[in-house]
C-alpha cells in the first residue's frame, strides 16, 4: 500500500483517547474538534489534568505527550518549578540567559531528576543542557523518536 493509505493509532494529547490517523494526517495529535477547541494555541500553554487531579499548563505538544506517558507509567512528576531552580548559560551574543527544563521526576530509587523533551537538538539546546547538568545535576533528554516509541508501546498495550 502507498503511505497515504496506511492508518495507525495515536494517543490524544488532551484527553488521552486512542484515535486512528489515516493518510497524510501523520502529524495529528488531537482526536477531534472538542479537544482542539480546548487548547489556547495563541498563548502556547496547554492545560493538562495530571493523574493526581492537579491541572497544570504545559508549553508544547511534546510536553503534553510526555506528560501523558509519565502518567500512564505512574511516575511521580511535576512541571519544572521556575523560581530559584534555573540554571544559567552564556550565549554567543555575550548575554547570560536562564534555563529550566520541562519536568522534574521524583523517583524513590533514582532520586529527583529533570526531564527535557525536544523534537530536535539545536546548538543552543545543547548549551542549555550542558549548563544545567553542570550546575544542577541530572537531566534526561527525551527526543521525538523516543516519545513516539513510548506512545507506540502504550498504544499497543492498551489495545
Amino acid at each position: 500500500k502507498a503511505w497515504f493509505a496506511l492508518a495507525y493509532s495515536r494517543i490524544c494529547i488532551v484527553c488521552g483517547d486512542i484515535f486512528t490517523i489515516k493518510g497524510h494526517n501523520h502529524k495529528q495529535v488531537l482526536c477531534g474538534q472538542a479537544c482542539k477547541s480546548s487548547i489556547n494555541t495563541s498563548a502556547r500553554k496547554y492545560p493538562y489534568v495530571m493523574r493526581t487531579g492537579q491541572i497544570v499548563r504545559l508549553q508544547g505538544t511534546y510536553e503534553l505527550r510526555w506528560a501523558r506517558i509519565m502518567d500512564a507509567l505512574s511516575w511521580d512528576w511535576e512541571p519544572f518549578p521556575r523560581k530559584g531552580n534555573l540554571s544559567q548559560y552564556l550565549w554567543t551574543n555575550g548575554k547570560i540567559y536562564n534555563y529550566g527544563p520541562d519536568f522534574l521526576v521524583h523517583d524513590p530509587e533514582q532520586g529527583t531528576y529533570a526531564v527535557e523533551v525536544k523534537g530536535r537538538l539545536r546548538d543552543r539546546d545543547k548549551l542549555k543542557v550542558a549548563s544545567y547538568r553542570e550546575q544542577k545535576g541530572v537531566l534526561l533528554m527525551i527526543m521525538k523518536e523516543q516519545l513516539e516509541s513510548h506512545e507506540f508501546y502504550l498504544t499497543k498495550s492498551e489495545s
